[in-house]
This record gives structure tokens, sequence and C-alpha cells, in this order.
């Protein structure tokens, strides 16, 4: 397993986390309706995905800049196709996370 795709599965695995706990222990001391109550945990899921996407795109960014960091050219070459490959993996595997939990 790549570094990237275990830090976007780490980071999925927070966002999951946190969402359970907003819907399943804060909403009931917050709110006592159902129907609000699932609004809330809609609304802190919706945020925490917004969170994640953001921390996510930074991240790739950050993994870009080191790419152009890289002063040897050969090096440069290697590293960015391994980078770009496992890039690929990861940005593909948000994607479908992104369709299958909005």
């Amino acid at each position: 397993m790549t570094f990237y795709l275990r830090c976007f599965l780490t980071l999925s695995f927070v966002w999951i986390v946190l969402s359970i706990i907003s819907a399943f222990i804060l909403s009931p001391f917050i709110i006592s309706s159902v129907w609000i109550g699932l609004l809330f945990y809609f609304c802190t899921s919706f945020i925490f995905s917004l969170l994640y996407h953001l921390s996510f795109i930074l991240f790739v960014l950050f993994v870009i800049l080191l790419d152009f960091a890289n002063i040897s050219f050969i090096h440069s070459l290697v590293v960015t196709s391994m980078r770009n490959c496992s890039l690929f993996v990861v940005l593909f595997t948000d994607y479908l996370v992104s369709c299958i939990i909005p």
C-alpha cells in the first residue's frame, strides 16, 4: 500500500468516525426531534466531507509542489512518474468515495 493511499484511507476513516460520533452521540444531547437530528447529522457530515476534501486537495497540491522542488532532472522524472501513478489511484478512489458517501 502506498503512502498516499494510507493517508487517504486514514483521512476517510477519521471522517467516517466523526460523522458517526456526530450522529449518535452529539445529536441526542443537542436536538430531541428525530427529523431535526437527522438534519443535524447530514449538516455535520457535509461539513466533515467538505473539510476532508479540502485537506485532500491541499495534500495533492503539496505533493505536486514537492515534485517541482526536486533538483536532479532524472530523479525528478522517476519520482514524478511514481507519484503521478499513485496520485491517480488516490484521486480515483476519492472520486468513488465521494460518489458512494456524499
